[in-house]
């Protein structure tokens, strides 16, 4: 597997404490036997405390995860809010 670090985002909380997120796709080969494709999935980290949250296997489809990155990334999703966001998604 491997990551591609695609954007980051800025909130400020209503306290004026700055929170900055790296969001990445995550790539995972998939061999079925019969064939082989690409899984990909998302990771976001946050920048101010390190946590990280990954969600693999998402999506086979290059575009649609590349569209998820775009709505985490503009919503400035938290790695603790990823997975409901994802799921949600889905």
């Amino acid at each position: 597997m491997h990551r591609i670090l695609v954007k980051t985002a800025k909130e400020i909380a209503e306290d004026g404490t700055a929170y900055i997120y790296s969001y990445s796709i995550l790539v995972e080969g998939i061999d079925t036997g019969g064939f082989s494709c690409e899984s990909y999935g998302v990771q976001v980290t946050g920048e101010h405390d390190g946590e990280s949250v990954a969600v693999c296997h998402v999506t086979t489809d290059h575009v649609r995860i590349g569209a998820l990155v775009d709505l985490l990334a503009r919503n400035a999703v938290s790695p603790s809010t990823l997975n409901d966001v994802v799921e949600d998604w889905l």
